[in-house]
Order: structure tokens, then sequence, then C-alpha cells
């Protein structure tokens, strides 16, 4: 049941429309000092792009507690 969680908030988190204020709010508040990873050095990234990754990211979870649990 976790995984399901975890991968369907990863799932919510890969649309930019809802990251986005997270982030920034997290970011003043000192919380996370974001680091953007250029395309060539993410294998996974530079070919799928990164929502579409997380979205992936998600899948597999949801995928994986279905399976164990």
């Amino acid at each position: 049941m976790p995984l399901i969680l975890i991968g369907v908030l990863i799932i919510i988190f890969s649309y930019p429309r809802i990251r986005q204020p997270i982030m920034v709010r997290l970011f003043n508040e000192g919380v996370i000092t974001p680091k953007i990873v250029k395309p060539e050095q993410a294998e996974i990234i530079k070919h799928t792009g990164p929502n579409l990754t997380l979205f992936l990211i998600g899948i597999i979870f949801i995928a994986i507690g279905i399976i164990t649990g």
C-alpha cells in the first residue's frame, strides 16, 4: 500500500503546475536548494524529459505495489 501511495504522489508531482509552487515555497523557506542537471548528464532525462521520467517512476512504484501487495 505505501508503494502505491508513493507512486500516486510522484505522478501528481510530475505535473509542473503542481510541482512548481511547492518547489518555490520550499526554496524561499530555505529547505531546498534546487540543482539543475543538464540533460546530457542524465541518460533517462535526456531522452524523455523530467516530467515524463517522474511519471514513469510513479507508474513503476504503483506496479510494484500492486504486485507485492
